[in-house]
């Protein structure tokens, strides 16, 4: 009597001990929150920008390579501004449903920063003429660099399109929000090293304009963001 006691008293054991971990991963799989990604993750059907990816043993990280297909040293020509621009336009329509397309083509071409400057850009790497539906990028800047300013360039574009008077615009808030869409591209891309660098851009007018941006799509959206952008035209800080 007293063994078959035993015996049932141990199975018992057993049984309460697997309901125990029955219970236990139950609950495990159902509250353990998942993981969230860091970076955040490309849109459906894009892939890694073109000619920015380090040709095949390149060790120079990005010190002076100037392989044709290496992305990290190699300069720019308006071949690769064109499918740096064919990207960026991609991205941002599959990040943004479309929102951020532009209502008629434009095209791009790599200068010397001596032309840039007689355009009036000054010490620049990039700008947008409206009246040609142009923007020039600055052929002396490697082709990883040559993303964010074709992006940021990009958004000069999509503002002039949008709206009613972009002459009207305060420099804060245009660059400001040129610098927000090539953050956009930039993170996507997954060039977080050129995009920590607009984060944290201590310039009044780079840097403050795209964290007033960064800042209002956190708080209110992204659409409440673009309303801004072609209604507003300057921003006021809060003091």
């Amino acid at each position: 009597m007293l063994a078959r006691g035993g015996i049932l008293l141990k199975m018992s054991r057993a049984l309460f001990a697997l309901c125990c971990l029955f219970l236990t991963f139950a609950a495990w799989a159902q509250e353990v929150p998942v993981e969230v990604p860091l970076k955040p993750p490309r849109p459906s059907g894009v892939r890694p920008p073109p000619n920015l990816l380090p040709c095949p043993g390149c060790d120079c990280r990005g010190n002076g390579c100037f392989m044709p297909n290496c992305g990290c040293g190699g300069r720019v020509d308006d071949r690769v501004c064109a499918e740096l621009l064919d990207y960026t336009q991609h991205v941002l329509h599959r990040t943004f449903d479309g929102r951020l397309d532009l209502k008629h083509p434009v095209k791009v071409k790599a200068v010397s920063p001596q032309h840039l400057s007689e355009l009036g850009g000054g010490e620049v790497y990039g700008l947008y003429d409206d009246d040609k539906s142009l923007m020039y990028v600055s052929n002396g800047v490697t082709k990883t660099d040559a993303l964010g300013i074709v992006a940021h360039e990009f958004g000069h574009a999509w503002q002039y399109q949008h709206h009613p008077d972009p002459d009207a615009t305060s420099q804060l808030f245009c660059e400001g929000f040129a610098e927000w869409v090539a953050y956009q591209v930039l993170t996507r891309a997954g060039n977080f090293g050129q995009a920590s660098i607009i984060r944290r851009n201590g310039d009044p007018t780079y840097g403050d304009g795209y964290r007033w941006f960064a800042t209002l799509e956190k708080e209110h959206g992204v659409q409440a963001l673009l309303d801004v952008a072609v209604r507003w035209t300057d921003i006021n800080f809060e003091k």
